[in-house]
C-alpha cells in the first residue's frame, strides 16, 4: 500500500498525483473514533454539563 500516487509530467519528470484511496477508510475511522470519544468525555466530565448546553 502507497501513500503518495505518483505520475509523470509531459517532460518526463515524476510527480505526485495525490494520495491513495487505500487510506480512506482508515481516515473516516479515525474521525469516527475522535467524534465518540469526544461525545463519552464530554457527557462525563463536569464542565460539559455545566455550559448551559
Amino acid at each position: 500500500m502507497d501513500i503518495l500516487r505518483y505520475g509523470h509530467d509531459a517532460y518526463g519528470k515524476v510527480v505526485i498525483d495525490g494520495v491513495s484511496w487505500d487510506l480512506l477508510g482508515l481516515a473516516a475511522g479515525a474521525g469516527v473514533a475522535v467524534i465518540i470519544i469526544h461525545l463519552i468525555y464530554r457527557a462525563v466530565s463536569k464542565s460539559g454539563r455545566n455550559r448551559g448546553n
